[in-house]
């Protein structure tokens, strides 16, 4: 996992950028040690996400029903709000009932009410005025009867007259020490009037019960028609829901219980429609990864994805959904090996096959799998040319998107294979379209491939977001066409520029006045080395 991380670190945007890894609870303790000692001053924030209600039977042990997942915020990367904030307040437990969309009806997110007591470590009795008082409870039914006024600080609590018929509820933690409301009496009077205010799980018995509120943000919502009241408790406090139709902005708690999460319904169902016949064992729920990228690529629509342990291709998947969503141009960057499991590898020793034969290839995990698997998502077609059955499931009052599986993805998809170079199989007069591709990449991954040199020497197609300087005796015309792309306001992210020495390649650089920090020399000789033997890099959709 060092290695990984490292390797992840450099690939990483220092300014912006985001590492989200998903582990289990066998070596999630290791996996936070590692992550604080590479990502040293970096928010590290670990979810707690329910991924089946069933369980998975752990010996001698608990039922393991969860997966953890780690956020590393690196530079100014923050996690968005969004329309749920992830632990539904009353959840049906019925997980594994949740079906296609024309067999359920998205539910509503109910108001996010929090405890009015302030929990920092620096809340303590003293610290802010006027936020020490009682709030006095009727003994029976647990609703508010009247709030009381704040104390100096050399008042004790026990002297104040509590109202007949009626407990104090006083700002205590976990030890009985007394720290603050999160509202001033009066701040707290006018929202009780309104029915922001109330007392939750109220236990007659012991006459204990949390003091809940709604925060400003809910309360503005609230008067904007973002939330709509549908009625009032018995104590008069407020009942409602977000509104469907407008989007919410609500901060995700660090324990996700969803539904369209389970592992089952939302991944393995999911994949057995889009490449039927052909198992996966442990596939991610479609909805969970998309979830996970939109807290932090969610207001990002320009963001580009890497997933170097892309399994099923359930990532690229999820980065379509989200572009389909909101209009975006996320790419995503999918790398994975084509292993064959453990029964099939004796399998196909037995028929005599190994490693790098066509069959045994045939049935490693991206061949059989991830690219099947992302070709059936964007055409809404099964690998043998079937419309895929069904439709996407309902997410609920924030997502609900039911769309036909068969309509697809107005996505692109490009394939690539790796392999190591034979230097006694290079042949000479190699073209240039040996590391096109790789260019392409480099160059954003978007728009057309610059796959061979013009007569020109150089190449800029439209809509291209890199060029290459090919030959000295097209610096002229690719001058003029950097000049004229800059103008039109669409620059390029990158310039390629072959020199033979560095003083052919600074020469070059001043003469099409490209930006130096975004422009790479290629020798002639590195553009002959890039050669393999057997390759198909142009598999594309």
């Amino acid at each position: 996992m060092e290695k990984r991380l490292k390797l992840a670190q450099r690939l990483l945007n220092p300014d912006d950028s985001v590492l989200i890894v998903t582990i289990d609870e066998k070596e999630y303790l290791r996996l936070g040690l590692l992550l604080e000692q590479i990502f040293t001053g970096c928010p590290i924030a670990m979810v707690t996400s329910v991924i089946s209600a069933k369980g998975a039977a752990r010996q001698r042990s608990f039922s393991r029903v969860e997966e953890h997942i780690f956020y590393v915020l690196i530079g100014e990367a923050s996690i968005a709000h969004g329309a749920s904030n992830m632990l539904p307040a009353y959840h049906d437990e019925a997980d594994d009932n949740f079906g296609d969309a024309e067999e359920q009806e998205a539910q509503p997110e109910p108001i996010d009410w929090l405890g009015l007591r302030r929990r920092e470590p620096s809340s303590k009795r003293g610290a802010r005025p006027n936020q020490f008082y009682g709030i006095f409870v009727d003994e029976t039914t647990g609703y508010i009867h009247s709030i009381g006024e704040a104390l100096d600080d050399d008042v004790d609590r026990h002297s104040i007259k509590v109202p007949k018929g009626t407990v104090a509820i006083w700002p205590l933690d976990s030890k009985g020490r007394e720290t603050l409301w999160g509202l001033t009496p009066d701040v707290l009077r006018a929202n009780w009037a309104k029915g922001y205010v109330r007392v939750f799980n109220w236990k007659p018995a012991q006459k204990k019960g949390t003091v809940q509120y709604l925060t400003t943000g809910t309360i503005d919502k609230i008067d904007s028609g973002l939330v709509t009241i549908t009625g009032r408790g018995e104590d008069g406090h407020v009942q409602g829901y977000m509104n469907t139709d407008t989007v919410s902005t609500v901060r995700p708690k660090r324990v996700w219980h969803q539904k369209s999460h389970n592992a089952e319904t939302g991944g393995t169902n999911v994949l057995a429609k889009l490449i039927p016949g052909r198992r996966f064992d442990y596939c991610k729920s479609l909805y969970a990864v998309e979830d996970t990228l939109r807290f932090a690529v969610g207001a990002k629509k320009e963001a580009l994805v890497l997933d170097f342990f892309s399994g099923s291709g359930t990532t690229a998947h999820a980065v379509m959904r989200l572009n389909k969503q909101d209009h975006g141009r996320r790419r995503s960057i999918l790398v994975t090996n084509n292993e064959v499991s453990l029964g099939e590898q004796v399998a196909l020793i037995d028929k005599g096959l190994q490693p790098g034969d066509e069959a045994w290839e045939a049935l490693g995990i991206c061949e059989y799998i991830t690219k099947p698997r992302i070709r059936a998502a964007i055409t809404g077609r099964t690998p043998d040319g079937e419309e895929v059955r069904g439709r996407y499931q309902v997410r609920g009052a924030d997502l609900p998107d039911p769309f036909p599986m068969a309509d697809g993805f107005e996505e692109n998809a490009r394939f690539f294979n790796l392999t190591y170079l034979d230097p006694e199989a290079v042949e000479a007069k190699q073209s240039f379209g040996q590391i096109a591709h790789l260019l392409w990449l480099i160059g954003g991954a978007e728009g057309p491939v610059i796959d061979e040199e013009p007569r020109s020497g150089w190449a800029l197609p439209e809509r291209a977001t890199y060029g290459v300087l090919f030959r000295n005796k097209g610096r002229a015309g690719f001058a003029e066409a950097l000049a004229a792309r800059t103008e039109a306001g669409a620059p390029l992210r990158h310039v390629f520029i072959v020199a033979d020495s560095t003083d052919e390649f600074h020469r070059s650089l001043e003469e099409v006045g490209a930006d130096p920090a975004r422009t790479t020399r290629l020798y002639r000789s590195y553009l002959k080395n890039f050669r393999t033997n057997v390759i198909d890099l142009k598999d594309e959709l």
